[in-house]
This record gives C-alpha cells, structure tokens and sequence, in this order.
C-alpha cells in the first residue's frame, strides 16, 4: 500500500463510569471537562479525521460540540467496550487507510505522543499493527491498518481490543514514551496531582 495518507482516531467514551461514581469525562481537569484533554490531543496529532464514540452518556458528547470532533453514538455500549470500538471503525471515513484507537479517560496523552506513534504507522503501511511502549508497558493509542481494521470489524462483540495483540497480526512497538499513554483514570484518586491547575499546551 506504501506510505499511509488518510488517518483516522477514534476515541472510546460509552462506558458509564460506575467505578468513578460520576460522568468521568465530564469531571473537570486542568479547567475544563476532562474528555476535552484527550481530545486536544488527537485533533493536534496530524490525523485527518477524530470520532468519539459515546454511549451511556450523551452529554459527553456536548462537551466536545465545535472542536471539530465527530461523535458516534454506540446504542450497544452495554455489551461492553469492544461494542464502542465495532461502532467507530464502522464509521470511519471511507478514505481512510489507518486508525489509532484509545480510551478516553487517558488525559495525560500530548499530541506529541499521539503524533509519534501517528508517524510510526504511517511510515509501517499496512503491515502491522502499531503501538507505543513506557518501560516495557504497552500503551495507547493502538494503530491499525485498514486490512486489519476490515478484519477486527468481522469480530463478535464479545471479542476484545487486546486481541489484535494476539499473534494474528505483526505488532511494531514504538520504545521511549512516558506513563501518558497508558495512565488512564478509572477513579477519582487516579487523577493527577495538578488536575486543578489551568489546561496545560497541546503539545509536549
């Protein structure tokens, strides 16, 4: 395929955030909603198009209105997370040849990092799936091609993200980023220290 042109992200936001006891991406971090982090982040990165894909929480979705964001409603999301991943990669745009895939409650991710691994699968085409690593740690956001993305749509539901990882598919680990790509906040003590400070530059 060479070198990869159009480039999606697709963010995971359906869950309903019981472990935290409140709407989590909602939760205000460095001065706004924390879903708005994350998102920065991705629509900074160089990639061509971002969804989010919401669920049990609309209002999620206001909370990105005008960023340039496009949301997708998965009316699935109790059947769990992989429901959210089936909806946004059903949804990408038809030009597209790559998508990075994360979680949104990550909000220490910088459009650098997402712009590295961004790089690195651009540059890898279609033969792998493509994600960073912090000391030995895999992280987000996970790469993947558009023949593999075909082939994760054929999955069931029930099936997980991981699996791509499961040795169906070659994986290209991109060494030296930091706990940004795979510290993500389930509970409220999860959140970082400065999480009250104002909102920090796109790109670190």
């Amino acid at each position: 395929m060479g070198v990869v042109s159009f480039a999606s992200g697709v963010l995971l936001a359906g869950g309903a955030s019981r472990r935290f006891g409140a709407v989590k991406l909602l939760h205000p971090f460095r001065g706004e909603p924390m879903v708005l982090a994350v998102v920065r982040a991705f629509l900074a990165s160089g990639l061509d198009e971002v969804l989010l894909v919401v669920g049990a929480h609309g209002a999620v979705a206001d909370a990105v209105a005008g960023t340039g964001v496009r949301t997708v409603v998965n009316p699935g999301w109790e059947s769990g997370m992989f429901s959210s991943v089936l909806a946004g990669l059903a949804s990408l745009d038809p030009r597209s040849q790559l998508a990075l895939l994360s979680p949104a409650d990550l909000p220490l991710l910088t459009a650098g990092a997402v712009g590295r691994v961004l790089a690195g699968a651009r540059g890898d085409g279609d033969r792998s799936v493509t994600l960073p690593v912090s000391d030995g740690r895999r992280g987000h956001p996970v790469a993947l091609p558009a023949p593999i993305v075909r082939e994760v749509l054929s999955w069931p539901v029930t099936a997980r993200l991981d699996q791509v990882l499961d040795g169906r598919f070659p994986v290209r680990c991109l060494p030296g980023f930091g706990p940004e790509v795979f510290r993500d906040v389930d509970v409220p003590a999860q959140l970082p220290a400065d999480a009250a400070k104002a909102r920090r530059p796109l790109i670190s």
